[in-house]
């Protein structure tokens, strides 16, 4: 049943590239050519925002960390800011939550292997910022 499923999945995607694809975005006057169901606008909502980056960086830089240094390491983030983030990552599987039942309670947060999946993303992007920035100041 699973591998049917993945199948269809795999179906639908493969028509709504072919649609992409031959699509022009002006034909639909500026919306996404994606229709109703935009991949990478969900993608970029799952990792958008002023602090998940800077969250799941922190992560991948250090570890596995503990609640107060997240908030030490991320410069400028609030206790409702991080706290909103880390929910968020968590409800979207990027990140683990550890709780340990010690006094005082220690909470650890963790990478999971979604997020490991997109750090090449991430460094691409990096890569592709870095080479504008050099393009840009080169013409200056």
């Amino acid at each position: 049943m699973l591998f049917f499923v993945s199948l269809q999945r795999i179906s639908y995607l493969l028509k709504l590239y072919e649609e992409i694809k031959y699509t022009s975005i002006t034909e639909k006057k500026g919306s996404c050519p994606c229709f109703e169901s935009c991949f990478l606008q969900k993608a970029m909502s799952t990792i958008g925002g002023k602090w998940k980056l800077p969250v799941l960086c922190s992560l991948t830089a250090n570890g596995t960390t503990r609640y107060n240094d997240l908030l030490r390491n991320i410069k400028g983030i609030s206790n409702t800011m991080l706290s909103k983030s880390l929910r968020e990552l968590e409800d979207d599987e990027l990140i683990k939550r550890f709780e340990y039942l010690e006094i005082p309670v220690r909470v650890e947060y963790a990478l999971t292997e979604k997020a490991v999946r997109l750090q090449p993303i991430l460094l691409e992007l990096i890569q592709w910022e870095i080479a504008r920035e050099t393009k840009t100041s080169s013409c200056e």
